[in-house]
């Protein structure tokens, strides 16, 4: 049973071998019969083998142990030899299926006609997309990966291992006894030889190779009687060698010619280069075994011409196919030696082809040599020369292609015209080479071609030349000497006698030349015979190295002396010229001075050494210019000098390559050059026998490392990084003691920096060291004396100072600079004297010594005033200047140093800039931009400060880029790499940076920066990170947030390239004081808390900045008590600082100053505080003027400059004198200034008088700084006062209005007050007169705070940021309010009136401006400019908003008579709703609502104020926006109903919250709202009856009955009342809104001195008394305010809540805009077209939509395409449409250019494709915008900054196109071009609901037909229009919090359907876009949750024909 199975096993092994089926599993069982393997034979592939899943069942291995056991040996060699005869049949079908399947080259491609030296198509190069050979165990063939490919590779591969397998067992011991009779000799290995053929057929090449080593192996051993070893793993060229046996025995000798050749064969398949030239040797003629060799030995045998032919042409075609094509286009795979061998080696395997071609052509009668070997040779060697161009030496070139010519026995002069070119490339060649004799024979030769030449004899021309000399004249001169020129560059015979009488000979000629001549006379003649006689000189030398040696020097130095330009030089000098010099005398005097002087006094030494550094300097020069890659081999080297003088060659030939490693264009030849020095430097000198030139070298190489990473591998720097210690043991360089010290601190230095840690020890003791080595030395000797190398010194000192700069480590960085700026002035070099000044002066500003800079700038201000200074220079030390001016608040000296820049920078264009000064004169632009952009801010111009510092920070992101970019040639210039900020701006995840300087491992800190990109960066980090913090500083003064967090991260990147540091936590502080300021204060700790652990102690400057940002953060979180306790540390640290310790040790960089400020022994007080100077900040005035607050007798006076400051004029200011320590004053009243702040919201009073810390600085914004806090410091008194005064307790919950009365009338006589006793509340029993000093301190508190916040505050415009504007404006509403409420005030109401609409809207509107300012500065920094464009200095350019013009007649005049503005602003504590409503004709209306005049009366109820309503929106949204992402499965039961019942209690939430707006926000005062004009007959019909009214019910007129009263209510308080009317019918809880006026009333009356006791008061007669005196009143007329619009003018707080949807807003006509600026533009705009006041409208046939861009709102295409697409077809209709895919942004801003409407349904408001500054910077956009998706007007509030919503930026669109000019008026006239009109979505909707929406305001809009069905539905159900007015679940729907008092309303229904034959529109007349919104909202089922979400920002835009 065993033995049936097992026959069945190998019958289907047999049967799938013959089928083509085998597979992996088919292998294994066949190893197991014949080897009793289970794991595999040594055979099997190593390859995986993919299982056959698609065949039929595979043969599956049995579990037996031993299956080999089962079948005898007999058997099994049957098997095995079935198995092989199937196993060869299946390959040889498989191959030619294979064939089948290629395409062949020929049918593709017009291949050029073969000739004899490429006659297989093998000899063709692989094309670029052929990958390299992997080295996998089997080749992949390179065809079509498919399902039935796979099967075919595995079944080829697994029918090659049984084959194998098959013949492993028969070369076996037992095989042997079973075929020892039956099998010819040589049988069984040439049956594995076809294996091997068909193996390579199918591409098994990993196979065949295994086989042909058994192969060898079997046929040596069969050829020799010895046994045959082989190695252990012979490489693939070694199976090409043959034992001798092999080639002796006759029988094997066919064999082994058929074996050598599938070697080749698999040699040229495997695409292995080293291979291929390892086989070279073995393929010579001179090798016993080559194959050429056996081929005749066999033909000598069987004397068969014909096979022996075809094996050498079979040979040569297999040499040939492992060459790459000889055709130029291969050449760019040819020269790639990782899949081809060299050309070298290439070119030998040609010439071998070559000659066994001619071999093969020997056995013929007729040879060809023109077609046969010349004609192919030509292209062989052409080849060779354009491959090896530029990469090899010329000479070697030469010799291989020479030897080449010589291996084919060619006589190139007598084999005719077709020998031409190739003795052409030779002459080129040896003249490329310099090797003029070879040159010139072969021209010769190429002559002999030609004609006879004339022979010259050197005896003859040496006789020629004394002749010459004899008879020397300037006439014989001209004549002679080019005769000898001319015969010295031609071949000279003669022996080595007569050339030596010839260079003896010249070398008297030359000296007697040389004598003749001066230095300034110039002969061309006479240098041209100098340069030949030189070149002849060295080719003498090279030829006779022994003779004329010092005839050769003597030549070589006259024409060296003449030959000053290196130029000039480089044609006759190479390695010949340098080894002549460095003879035995020369190299002993070297080494002699080497012994005790450094490199610099060596090469000093000598004439002979002098010219012998030249001549190094030109070789390595010449090396590195003159390719891409410099050849290595130019370097000169001996390796037969002294290891001294070796070194100094190489240390010359190493500096003289870093003077180019700063050109990118030489950085390739510089790199190759450097790997080369470095190697051969460190096999010169040792540790042990030359430590001190060790050291020198380390130093030199770690310092290159370190400065340019990229130059030196690591590997070639690791030998380097850490030397021995010297130990007083210096062997060899005993003499050099006196340099240890100062190399081991260079060394110790350059390792500190690598590892990054700055804060050692060994850093300190480094300093030190080079400090005392040097700092008694008087003159350059003694310092070159103690110095190795005085550059090299210098070049770490200032890298060592970049690095302390990078990392913020200023106190260290003036030390470092102190240092260097001594060395340099040793030195006496004053460009670096002067440069080493520049940088210590500004240090020392950073350190906050603005007084020690202004002494270290005066030392060098002789050398700056020096003729032979440079312009860079001088300009270098004139922005010095102004930088120190600016930082110590002296503008006027700053604009006169600027103005000074311009003058010396026209003096100095690009043009005349040189290479080495460009990198400097592009960083002094980028400074020059930063110092003009903080004066332009300090001097009140923050526009040109923001075009400053953008470009300061294009330059410098210039300079960053190229850095980052792989050294090579520089193709760009500046400007092309400037970074595109602006486009990163919406994504602040992207881009940030290309930085990638920090080490790849956090965890080791060590590791070096200059590792990854370092040094070169450092210079950079402080000047980029300043440039960005200063732009991000602008932005924030300019409100906008996006920009500036930008930016501040951006900065955050360049500060961590060299990881955690001081300078980074600074600028995260800076960032985190950013972040609280917008509110986010989460992100703020984030940003402490990234180096919460950094040691600060020795940076207090940075520990400041963390403590400022940390206190800030406290303060926005209430925490004020720890606020105050942080400010304090950071005074002490900032009083210790300013203390008694000694200037000169803070300017050395004092550890011990440095950690007592950290660590303070007692604090100093704010008294002390204040009395010490002023600090930072960017927004100042010039000091030479101070405030006239100011008394001129506190300071003493300092001489004021002529020029004045041509920028927004700022305070006059009183002649100061700066206190010390100038900056940390500054810094100083900062702190101190938040810290007052954080007193007065804790509730303390200052302890002391603002007016002492208002005194400490000049500067004007700091000044009004304190003027705010001054008048934060009497509101917080007068809120005391008025909390403790009973009886006006109640002012602050009081509302009020300006106007309130008219005045006309003297106010009543005051009359007594009331006791205590008789008033408990502030309504409650009071009595009914007021004495008139009652109230005299409040306001005289109030008239003080009142002038606090006008001091000039037009002035202080262009100083203050957005968010100090909206804070002061906060305060004046605060202040000026309860201030026109009071009596005996003296200033009239319309200068209150005006001072509020300022309050109001000046802060707004300012922003506004500011935005669009930036907007227009970005455009033009985006505009391609010169990059080398210098700031002029002029005069600020006007803003927008001029605060010193009428607001009235600019904003409110200008409106439409239908129009009403109404502006909603909410108080700085968010407690009051400050409304003003502005109409054309009438003064402004203001009131002031406080949230907690409506009082719970249930104690336990929270109020109704802003941040409840707010937290309850915010809410509403963020669940809504949730549901409408989230449907969840709605498939499961009851899902759907909960999703709809969640989304009806949102909207019933929503519905609540708007109600408890208007009856608890607004109440009885949301007739400010009403759009209708009141008739003046009903104004005074209801005034007479309030009057009459208040005359029967108030005590204080019953007492003085008959008199009339003093106070008559203004109009516009009539016009609350009169507004009522139209709801006195409808609003059943209209008498609690008419009470609330009446409360109103009397209240005011109250605070202007009609006293009453509210409950001696009938105020319920009252109301139905003025219900009734309403009713009297006629109704208006609805159909009047058709054409009546209101625009909303929100706070950034309040544009969040829906406004458009309170219940007094149904179904009007309102939009939004964010400023009246805004407005203003819009009606402007508007204006200049020809359509009526008000009534713009747009045309129809123009216009465009883009519809489900996304492809997933299908439903909304299906119901909106059919309306657009009929819109779009109107008769003149030019309409743009995208649909259904996704929009380009150029497709989008294109169609926002050209339509007059855009219409987007889509996801959001297509942010997506189109970025919002991408609009914003639109010269034209079209005029209505539809955002139908979610949350496209969603606003980002960003705390203090400005908010931002998409819809804002289309009304910022087309600003460039808004030509403004004032005409006689005063108005401004602008072109259309921008966006009016903005339809967006407050929140998330679905999309049922904003399609009908959407349709429904196109109908009613008069865009789209009307459809007969109604796009307006009502509730689904009427049941569940019932459930709106009781939520199923209110336990778990929190209603919003609201005051008892006021009743609720029942909910409203959503609005029932309307009729389908309801007309849209009024009849008649056009519809304006707002009008249709409005009506079109119930057209949702969700009336509030989708329907209030649309709204329109800008203003009312009608559709025209």
């Amino acid at each position: 049973m065993v033995m049936a199975t097992a026959n069945a096993e190998a019958e289907k092994v047999k049967e799938d071998i013959t089928g083509r089926r085998s597979t992996g599993d088919t292998a294994k069982v066949l190893q197991r019969f014949l080897t009793g393997d289970r794991t595999g034979s040594e055979s099997a592939s190593t390859r995986r083998v993919k299982p056959n899943i698609s065949r039929t069942k595979a043969i599956a291995p049995s579990t037996r142990e031993k299956e080999s056991d089962v079948l005898s040996v007999k058997q099994r060699y049957s098997l095995a030899t079935e198995v092989v005869n199937v196993s060869l049949k299946a390959l040889t079908e498989s191959a030619k299926a294979r064939a089948q399947d290629r395409v062949p080259r020929h049918q593709h491609d017009h291949a050029e006609k073969r000739q004899a030296l490429l006659p297989r198509s093998a000899n063709s190069t692989p094309s670029k997309a052929t990958s390299p050979v992997t080295k996998s165990a089997v080749r992949k063939p390179a065809i079509d990966k498919d399902a039935k490919h796979d099967e075919h590779v595995e079944s080829t591969e697994s029918t090659a291992i049984c084959a194998r397998t098959a013949f492993a067992f028969l070369r076996s011991s037992e095989a042997a006894t079973v075929s020892r009779k039956d099998v010819a000799p040589l049988q069984l290995e040439s049956g594995m030889l076809v294996l091997v053929a068909k193996l390579l057929a199918n591409d098994l090449v990993d196979l065949a190779v295994k086989e042909l080593r058994f192969a060898k192996q079997s046929l040596e051993s069969f050829c020799s009687a010895a046994k045959i070893v082989a190695p252990a793993k012979e490489t693939l060229a070694g199976l090409l060698n043959l034992d001798p046996a092999v080639v002796e025995h006759r029988e094997a000798l066919a064999l082994a010619i058929t074996y050598q050749a599938l070697v080749l064969r698999t040699l040229g398949a495997a695409r292995k280069p080293r291979s291929v030239e390892a086989c070279v040797e073995l393929l010579e003629s001179e090798h016993p075994s080559n194959p050429s060799s056996l081929i005749m030995a066999q033909h000598s045998v069987t004397g068969d011409a014909a096979k022996t032919r075809k094996a050498l042409s079979t040979l040569s075609s297999a040499i040939l196919a492992m060459c790459p094509s000889s055709s130029s286009k291969a050449d760019e795979h040819g020269i790639d030696t990782s899949t081809h061998p060299t050309p070298e080696a290439v070119l030998r395997l040609q010439i071998m082809a070559l000659r066994t071609q001619k071999n093969e052509r020997s056995l013929l009668s007729v040879i060809d040599s023109r077609h046969d070997t010349l004609e192919p040779l030509t292209r062989c060697i052409a080849a060779y020369v354009r491959r090896t161009s530029g990469r090899k030496c010329v000479r070697l070139v030469y010799t291989t292609v020479s030897q080449a010519v010589k291996a084919l026995s060619l006589d190139l002069p007598l084999s005719g015209m077709e020998a031409i070119p190739i003795m052409r490339t030779l002459c080129s060649l040896a003249d490329e080479a310099q090797l003029s004799e070879e040159a010139l024979s072969w021209a010769e030769s190429i002559a002999e071609c030609l004609c006879e030449l004339d022979e010259n004899h050197a005896q003859r021309l040496a006789a020629v030349i004394r002749a010459t000399r004899l008879q020397l004249t300037e006439a014989s001169v001209t004549q002679a000497v080019p005769a000898i020129d001319i015969v010295l560059r031609k071949k000279l015979s003669g022996g080595s006698a007569d050339y030596e009488e010839l260079l003896t000979e010249l070398d008297q000629l030359c000296t007697r030349f040389h004598a003749f001549m001066n230095a300034e006379t110039k002969l061309p003649t006479i240098d041209s015979f100098l340069i030949t006689s030189a070149s002849f000189a060295q080719r003498c030398i090279r030829a006779w190295p022994s003779k004329a040696t010092k005839q050769v020097q003597s030549i070589l130095s006259i024409s060296l002396r003449r030959t000053p330009a290196q130029e000039d030089a480089n044609v006759w000098i190479n390695r010949d010229t340098a080894k002549a010099f460095c003879d035995t005398a020369t190299v002993q005097a070297l080494t002699l001075s080497a012994q005790t002087q450094s490199p610099d006094l060596v090469w000093a030494h000598s004439t002979r050494s002098l010219s012998l550094a030249r001549v190094l300097r030109i070789l390595v020069s010449r090396a590195v210019k003159a390719t891409s890659t410099a050849d290595a081999s130019a370097l000169y080297d001996d390796d037969n000098i002294t290891d001294v003088a070796r070194h100094l060659i190489l240390e010359l030939q190493l500096k003289t390559v870093l003077e180019y490693v700063s050109r990118p264009k030489y950085r390739e030849s510089v790199r190759v050059l450097l790997v080369k020095i470095s190697r051969r430097l460190q096999a010169t000198v040792t540790m042990e026998e030359h430590p001190v030139r060790y050291l020198a070298t380390a130093c030199e190489l770690l310092r290159i490392h370190d400065e340019h990473p990229d130059m030196l591998p690591s590997d070639h720097i690791e030998p380097w990084l850490r030397p021995n210690p010297v130990n007083g043991n210096l062997a060899s360089d005993s003499g050099l003691h006196k340099y240890v010290n100062g190399l081991e601190a260079e060394l110790q230095l350059v390792q500190t920096l690598r590892s990054g840690d700055v804060s050692t020890e060994e850093m300190s003791a480094s300093i030190a060291l080079l400090e005392r080595s040097f700092k008694t030395s008087g003159a350059p000797p003694i310092l070159q004396d103690c110095l190795w190398d005085v550059g090299a010194v210098r070049s770490i000192l200032s890298a060592v100072a970049y690095y302390h700069s990078a990392l913020g480590m200023t106190t260290a960085n003036v030390r470092v600079l102190q240092l260097l700026h001594n060395l340099d002035r040793l030195v006496k070099d004053p460009t670096h004297t002067l440069g080493s000044g520049i940088r210590l002066a500004s240090a020392l500003v950073n350190l906050g010594f603005v007084e020690k800079a202004e002494a270290a700038i005066k030392e060098v201000a002789s050398l700056a005033a020096d003729g032979d200074c440079q312009n860079l220079d001088n300009m270098s030390y004139r922005l010095a200047l102004a930088e120190i001016s600016l930082a110590s608040d002296e503008y006027d000296d700053c604009k006169t140093h600027l103005l000074e820049l311009e003058t010396l920078r026209k003096l100095l264009p690009p043009t005349k800039v040189s290479r080495e000064q460009r990198a400097s004169y592009e960083r002094l632009h980028a400074q020059g931009w930063l110092v003009h952009s903080a004066w332009s801010l300090a001097t009140g111009a923050p526009r040109e400060g923001l075009a400053g510092a953008k470009h300061a920070v294009k330059i410098l992101n210039s300079i960053w880029y190229r850095l980052e970019q792989p050294s090579g040639p520089e193709k760009q210039s500046s400007d092309s790499h400037a970074a595109q900020d602006d486009d990163e701006i919406v994504d602040l995840a992207s881009g940030v940076s290309k930085l990638q300087l920090k080490p790849t491992n956090p965890k080791n800190q060590s590791v070096a920066i200059a590792q990854v990109k370092g040094a070169p960066f450092w210079p950079f980090i402080p000047p980029l990170s300043k440039a960005l913090i200063m732009l991000s500083d602008l932005y924030v003064h300019h409100g906008l947030f996006s920009e500036a967090t930008y930016y501040s991260t951006k900065a955050i990147d360049v500060a961590g390239a060299v990881g955690p540091s001081p300078l980074l936590s600074q600028i995260q502080s800076h960032r985190a004081l950013l972040l609280t300021l917008a509110g986010d204060t989460e992100g703020a700790e984030l940003c402490l808390a990234a180096d919460e652990d950094s040691d600060l102690s020795h940076c207090p400057l940075a520990a400041v900045t963390r403590l400022r940002a940390k206190g800030a953060i406290l303060f926005r979180e209430k925490s004020f008590t720890l606020a105050l306790e942080v400010y304090d540390e950071a005074g002490r640290i900032i009083s210790q600082l300013r203390g008694d310790t000694s200037m000169r040790e803070q300017a050395q960089g004092s550890d011990t100053t440095v950690r007592k400020a950290m660590h303070p022994d007692k604090p100093v007080s704010l008294a002390t505080e204040r009395k010490r100077g002023p600090a930072v900040r960017s927004a100042r005035i010039p000091r030479t003027q101070a405030r006239d607050t100011i008394k001129s007798g506190d300071r003493k006076p300092k001489a004021t400059t002529s020029k004045t400051v041509a920028k927004a004029e700022p305070c006059p200011v009183a002649v100061v004198e700066r206190a010390p320590c100038y900056l940390l004053g500054q810094l100083s009243f900062d702190i101190a200034y938040a810290k007052a702040l954080a007193q007065l919201n804790a509730g303390v009073d200052l302890e002391e008088p603002i007016n002492g810390l208002e005194g400490t600085t000049a500067d004007i914004a700091r000044s009004h700084w304190s003027a705010r806090l001054q008048a934060r410091q009497h509101l917080a008194r007068i809120a005391r006062e008025l909390q403790a005064d009973i009886t006006y307790n109640m002012l602050p919950e009081a509302a009020l209005a300006l106007p309130a009365f008219l005045p006309t009338k003297p106010p009543a006589k005051p009359a007594a007050k009331l006791t205590a006793g008789e008033a408990s509340s502030s309504r409650t029993k009071q009595a009914s007169v007021l004495t008139s000093t009652e109230l005299d301190p409040v306001l005289a508190r109030l008239q003080e705070t009142c002038k606090c916040l006008q001091i000039d505050s037009a002035r202080n415009v262009p100083y203050a940021s957005t968010a100090e504007l909206h804070s002061e404006g906060y305060l004046r509403c605060t202040t000026l309010m309860p201030l026109s409420a009071l009596p005996s005030m003296p200033s009239s109401g319309a200068q209150l009136s005006e001072a509020m609409l300022v309050a109001v809207n000046q802060a707004r509107n300012i922003a506004a401006d500011r935005e669009a300012a930036a907007i227009a500065i970005g455009l033009r920094h985006d505009a391609k400019g010169s990059p080398f464009e210098w700031p002029v200095t002029r005069q600020a350019l006007p803003a927008s908003v001029d605060p010193n013009e009428d607001s009235r007649t600019q904003y409110i005049d200008i409106l439409p008579e239908p129009w009403t503005a109404v502006s909603l602003t909410l108080d700085e504590g968010c407690t009051e709703l400050i409304i003003a409503r502005y109409r054309r004709d009438n003064a402004p209306m203001f009131l002031r609502l406080p949230f907690a005049r409506h009082k719970p009366e249930d104690i336990s109820e929270e109020k109704f104020d802003y941040h409840i309503a707010k937290s309850e929106i915010q809410e509403i949204v963020q669940r809504s926006n949730a549901s409408c992402h989230n449907n969840g499965d709605v498939s499961s039961k009851g899902a759907k109903s909960s999703w709809w019942t969640e989304r009806e209690t949102l909207d019933r939430r929503l519905q609540e919250l708007l109600l408890n707006m208007e009856e608890i926000w607004l109440g009885g005062f949301r007739g400010i709202f009403s759009t209708m004009r009141h008739e003046a007959v009903h104004l005074l019909r209801i005034r007479k009856d309030l009057v009459a009214i208040l005359d029967r019910h108030l005590p204080s007129r019953q007492t003085a009955r008959g008199k009339a009263s003093s106070f008559e209510l203004d109009d516009s308080v009539l016009e609350l009342f009169v507004s009522l009317r139209k709801d006195v019918e409808e609003d059943s809880e209209i008498d609690e809104v008419v009470t609330e006026l009446l409360y109103f009333v009397v209240d005011l009356l109250q605070l202007k001195g009609e006293r009453n006791a509210y409950d001696e008061v009938d105020f319920d007669s009252m109301t139905v008394e003025t219900l009734d005196a309403l009713r009297s009143i006629e109704a208006p007329d609805a159909s009047a305010s058709e054409d009546k619009h209101l625009i909303l003018v929100l706070d950034k707080r309040l544009q969040m809540f829906p406004w458009e949807n309170l219940p007094c807003l149904q179904n009007a006509s309102v939009s939004r805009v964010n400023s009246m600026l805004t407005l203003r533009k819009c009606i402007m705009a508007m204006r200049s077209g020809s359509s009526p006041d008000g009534r713009h409208a747009v045309p129809r046939n123009s216009g465009g939509y883009i519809l489900n861009p996304s492809l997933d709102l299908s439903n909304t295409q299906a119901i909106l395409e059919p309306a657009l697409r009929k819109a779009a077809a109107g008769d003149g209709a030019e309409w743009t449409s995208i649909a259904k895919r996704t929009p380009s942004e150029d497709e989008f801003k294109t169609m926002l250019q050209i339509s007059s409407m855009t219409l987007y349904f889509g996801h959001g408001a297509g942010s997506q494709y189109i970025r919002p500054r991408t609009i914003a910077k639109l010269d034209k956009c079209s005029e209505v915008v539809w955002l139908m998706g979610c949350s496209s007007g969603a606003v980002s509030e960003h705390g203090e900054l400005e908010p931002q919503a998409v819809p804002l930026s289309y009304l910022m669109a087309g600003c460039k196109s808004d030509v403004e000019a004032a005409d006689s008026r005063g108005d401004l006239i602008a072109r259309n071009g921008r966006c009016f009109a903005v339809l967006a979505t407050l929140w998330d909707v679905t999309d049922k609901d904003i399609d009908r929406f959407s349709l429904a305001v196109g109908e009613e809009w008069g865009l789209f037909e009307t459809v007969s069905e109604p796009s307006r539905l009502p509730a689904k159900t009427p049941r569940k229009r019932d459930r709106m007015l009781a939520p199923s679940t209110p336990q778990q729907v929190p209603k919003t919090p609201k005051t008892p008092k006021v009743k609720k309303a029942l909910a409203v229904a959503a609005t029932p359907a309307r009729g389908t034959s309801r007309p849209r529109g009024t009849a008649g007349r056009s519809v304006s876009l707002v009008k249709a919104v409005s009506k079109s909202r119930d057209a949702c089922y969700l009336r509030y949750l989708n329907g209030a979400a649309p709204v329109v920002y800008g203003v009312p835009i009608y559709l025209g024909d």
